[in-house]
């Protein structure tokens, strides 16, 4: 015998998951919106009185010394997007048409 489906969410649910999940986004909103995996070189290093330097760095270290740069935070709306629904992924993913039935 073949295993029955899992019963369907009815449209007031599914709703409610779309509201706890916008919940839960505006809970979590600068960790949802602040993206801290950048790592700029320092701009003196950049400099050209520095050039020696960074060619040092960048020979030696560069894939390994995270001291020779500077951790930068940066702001995004992927995360944000996703919970929306509008990159096709998320709990909002057809919300419109939900709400129309």
């Amino acid at each position: 015998q073949l295993p029955s489906a899992p019963p369907q969410e009815t449209p007031v649910q599914m709703i409610q998951d779309g509201r706890n999940a916008l919940k839960s986004l505006l809970e979590n909103w600068e960790r949802a919106t602040v993206d801290c995996t950048f790592a700029d070189v320092p701009r003196e290093l950049l400099e050209s009185k520095n050039k020696e330097l960074l060619l040092e760095k960048a020979a030696t270290n560069a894939l390994f010394d995270k001291s020779a740069s500077i951790e930068t935070c940066k702001t995004t709306n992927r995360i944000v997007r996703d919970y929306l629904g509008v990159t096709g992924k998320g709990p909002m993913v057809g919300m419109d048409k939900k709400m129309k039935k």
